[in-house]
């Protein structure tokens, strides 16, 4: 095969939530020594979460695993529940560390000063068991709803005081199309900008968009993890955008498709540059 073209999308990679959780990570692993306990993954990406057990990290899905509490606990970027946090606290962990995205931290805060003033709050989001989206839902006990499309606005009971917001990673136009029947059947339903959508995550999706768009290409490459959704949304979008093959990989052995003369490069917001150079490497190193 010959060594094609690349074009990188304009954004692409690491975001400054990722880069801080990952960072806040660096300083415990330097402080304290492993082991080092993560509450679930800190961010959905393989590649970062085994090069992080390989430094002493170890990812846990319930603080029963956590057995010494002497050790750092560190929370991921997807927030935690307030159950969660409260648990923590009760188990007495001596060393603490929240690395929550700020922007989910912002929705969070909004979401608990809206439930104290009486509003019912929905939860826009791909899955309802999705970290991110299990962390928001939990900053109430009750009066907060989760949908996954329009077609759940119908489903949900009568509400006087709404507001929404969504899970950070999903494309703005899904958004604003479960936004806008929201807005039908609850009038006058409050909101952050955008519903809480990151911005990172958008410009990502835009980018991708121009790769097929402007620069008329029609095979994109998404380099990042199956298991993250905004990863997967770039994915889609480049589809919908009009590319004829979009590949989703992970690594570079999954490079095993013919390789057109041109093609677009994007990443997902979790996926680490080393991952990145060594799949253009491989690109690179295509010859007939």
């Amino acid at each position: 095969m010959t060594v094609p073209e690349i074009i990188f999308a304009s954004k692409y990679g690491f975001c400054g939530g990722v880069a801080r959780a990952l960072a806040l990570l660096d300083e415990a692993l330097a402080r304290f020594g492993a082991p080092v306990y993560v509450y679930h993954k800190i961010v959905h990406n393989e590649r970062v979460a085994a090069d992080l057990r390989a430094r002493g990290v170890v990812f846990v899905d319930s603080l029963d695993e956590a057995a010494d509490v002497s050790r750092p606990l560190v929370l991921s970027a997807h927030g935690s529940s307030l159950a969660l946090v409260a648990e923590v606290a009760r188990r007495g962990f001596a060393n603490v560390i929240d690395a929550v995205c700020p922007l989910v931290g912002k929705i969070h805060e909004y979401v608990r000063a809206k439930v104290a003033a009486g509003y019912d709050v929905i939860v826009i989001g791909s899955d309802a068991g999705h970290d991110e989206v299990v962390g928001t839902m939990g900053q109430a006990e009750g009066g907060i709803y989760f949908v996954s499309s329009g077609a759940d606005i119908a489903l949900l009971p009568p509400m006087e005081k709404v507001c929404f917001v969504s899970q950070t990673t999903l494309a703005k136009e899904v958004v604003r199309e479960v936004a806008a029947t929201i807005r039908a059947r609850f009038t006058g339903a409050e909101t952050l900008s955008e519903a809480g959508v990151c911005g990172a995550t958008s410009e990502r999706q835009d980018a991708v968009r121009e790769l097929v768009v402007g620069h008329g290409l029609c095979d994109i490459i998404v380099i990042g993890s199956a298991t993250s959704s905004n990863t997967k949304n770039l994915a889609r979008v480049a589809m919908e955008a009009g590319a004829t093959n979009v590949w989703l990989v992970g690594s570079a052995e999954d490079i095993n498709f013919d390789m057109p003369a041109r093609i677009g490069i994007t990443a997902g917001a979790s996926t680490p540059q080393v991952l990145i150079d060594e799949i253009v490497a491989k690109l690179n190193g295509f010859s007939d």
